[in-house]
């Protein structure tokens, strides 16, 4: 039986196109007599020319003027010509939505959520899906429907989100796998998170006497309220000992406390794979 979802859950999902292309994002919902529409959109960047608060500031100060550190721009702009100077402007970035189109509701094949390790942030982030039945964003484009084999090619593979339509979002592409005459793709949710057990190596490093770098390291993470650390956590507190000058045998002791834990991988015979652009979409 199929999942629901309020559709307030589904905003900023990732829509996929049927050509494993991204489409957009979802804005909201349309509901009307003609239907319901999955309002898709894309996010334009943009520059603007704005004033240059921290210059301006900077000028009226060279003049004199006792400038306050929460002034608004409003009243940095009346008294910087109260002082005869122009503001200075300078070009800005910004971004804004765009309504990119809108998608029949009886268009999206696949809803899914999943916490996933993506291996281009070292974080565990959810993905929110929505995959068309249509090829959207490759009409878009203008491109021509190729559904030609996919090359076992594990570098345009590997980073890859990876969505089963009949399992939902599986995770990110991890390499390219070989079987008994069958080729495969590895596909991983969890990575197997490298932890520390922080507060059993900050007793041993008390044991061992170093109670400098017992204090040092416990201003990075009191071993009382961090009793583990977890992802960039543990380089972090790698190059801490390494920067303070930690001897062979504390970073030793380091390492001995360092464990990974189990992935959670899935491997996908090459056969079942149906698309792989933006996206990877099997079976």
């Amino acid at each position: 039986m199929a999942k629901f979802y309020d559709p307030q859950e589904l905003l900023e999902a990732l829509v996929v196109d049927s050509e494993g292309l991204v489409y957009g994002r979802v804005g909201g919902f349309r509901f009307s007599q003609d239907g319901v529409f999955v309002q898709v959109y894309t996010v334009v960047r943009a520059s603007e020319r704005v004033v240059d608060a921290g210059r301006l500031a900077e000028e009226l100060r060279r003049r004199g003027v006792q400038v306050g550190e929460d002034w608004p721009l409003d009243l940095l702009v009346r008294r910087a010509r109260e002082e005869g100077l122009r503001e200075v402007f300078r070009e800005a970035e910004r971004e804004y939505k765009l309504l990119k189109g809108e998608v029949r509701l009886e268009e999206v094949v696949l809803i899914d959520e999943q916490e996933v390790d993506n291996p281009a942030t070292g974080s565990r982030e959810k993905v929110k899906v929505l995959v068309l039945s249509t090829p959207r964003e490759a009409e878009f484009r203008g491109l021509k429907q190729l559904r030609q084999p996919v090359p076992p090619l594990e570098e345009l593979l590997r980073g890859k989100l990876c969505i089963s339509l009949s399992s939902g979002v599986l995770g990110y592409v991890d390499r390219v796998v070989v079987g008994p005459g069958l080729l495969g793709l590895r596909v991983c949710r969890r990575r197997g998170e490298r932890v520390v057990r922080w507060a059993a190596f900050m007793s041993q490093l008390r044991f061992m006497g170093e109670e400098g770098l017992y204090r040092r390291l416990s201003e990075f993470r009191h071993p009382l309220k961090h009793s583990v650390l977890r992802g960039s956590e543990v380089e972090e507190a790698r190059s801490l000992l390494e920067s303070a000058g930690a001897s062979e045998r504390v970073l030793r002791a380091f390492e001995e406390h360092i464990q990974v834990g189990d992935a959670l991988c899935v491997d996908i015979p090459w056969g079942k794979i149906k698309v792989a652009r933006d996206v990877v979409i099997v079976e």
